[in-house]
């Protein structure tokens, strides 16, 4: 893997769905432009600081397994056995499977707009998709990353769209915003609060440490890799954030259902919201790829540890 396919995949472990749907609960918590913005400031560093310290221990043992290996030479097999059968019946195949079941929610809404989706019809394709994902990685990292650098591109291209149209196309709200909830509870209690959703929306850079190997010159491209791809979804995310808030107002974010949806509607017209569910369907694509892919490098540093199955 080139630096520039090694950081599209830290971008696409980054950008699921998270940052289309928990603005709203940040800014119902963090009703005021200051503590709102500076939240995902704060989640900013957060995940570069986290970033720079797997950027260091990638670079100086890029080998298969990434955070299991880290964890096996820092605190024992005992951990890492542990943190490895987490991640396998917990962490990701949790992940893959909500994002999977979310991703083929918005392809039946394109495919067929007027039909819902049984749940064996909704589930099957979820499971379709899973599969499909896993074929293409199976014929090689090469294809599988070729799938998640198309992905990527085009969720980068769907993401500027609504950033271009809420920062530079749109001319001002039709309506008064909606006036923004004045809280009662401390400002330190309710950033604590926000913590969650927003750090939620930046967890995935470590991805692209269960791969090491798989990347050219790996001690001097995953560091860089890592932070560039943390620092561009940082960007984006704060780009589509002022995005949210011109358009709906904190107030408008706050009491939205769908913040992202508003957005597309107001600024793009009727076919806003069919785009932001192909937006929406892409992404989570994307970060499916992305977990498919790598995750597996886990088991094959526990493999030649004997600690999992030849």
């Amino acid at each position: 893997l080139s630096l520039f396919d090694a950081t599209l995949l830290v971008m696409g472990g980054i950008i699921g769905v998270g940052i289309f749907f928990k603005p709203a609960g940040v800014a119902a918590l963090l009703p005021e432009p200051g503590p709102y913005f500076g939240m995902w400031i704060l989640g900013t560093l957060a995940a570069l600081a986290g970033a720079m310290t797997f950027a260091e221990l990638a670079g100086t043992l890029p080998k298969s397994g990434g955070w299991f290996v880290f964890i096996h030479k820092g605190f024992g097999p005992f951990a890492a056995f542990l943190f490895a059968w987490i991640v396998l019946l917990v962490i990701s195949t949790g992940a893959c499977a909500g994002v999977a079941d979310f991703c083929a929610q918005q392809w039946w809404k394109l495919l067929a707009p007027d039909h819902t989706p049984s749940f064996v019809e909704r589930r099957g394709l979820a499971g379709a998709l899973i599969v499909g994902v896993s074929a293409c990685a199976w014929r090689g990292m090469r294809s599988g990353i070729l799938l998640q650098n198309l992905c990527m591109l085009a969720k980068l291209v769907a993401l500027a769209v609504f950033i271009l149209a809420g920062l530079a196309l749109f001319e001002g709200p039709s309506q008064q915003p909606l006036p923004s909830i004045v809280p009662t509870a401390p400002l330190a209690g309710r950033m604590i609060s926000a913590t969650l959703p927003v750090l939620f929306t930046f967890g995935g850079w470590q991805l692209i440490t269960y791969i090491a190997p798989h990347v050219k010159d790996a001690p001097r491209n995953l560091p860089r890799a890592i932070i560039m791809g943390v620092v561009g979804v940082s960007v984006i995310y704060l780009a589509l954030n002022a995005a949210y808030v011109r358009v709906l107002g904190l107030g408008g974010v706050a009491a939205s259902a769908n913040a992202p949806a508003e957005l597309a509607r107001i600024t793009l017209g009727a076919k806003g919201e069919a785009f932001l569910t192909a937006a929406m369907g892409i992404s989570a694509l994307g970060f499916l790829v992305a977990t498919l892919v790598t995750t597996p490098g886990i088991y094959v540093a526990m493999a030649r540890m004997g600690l999992f199955f030849k």
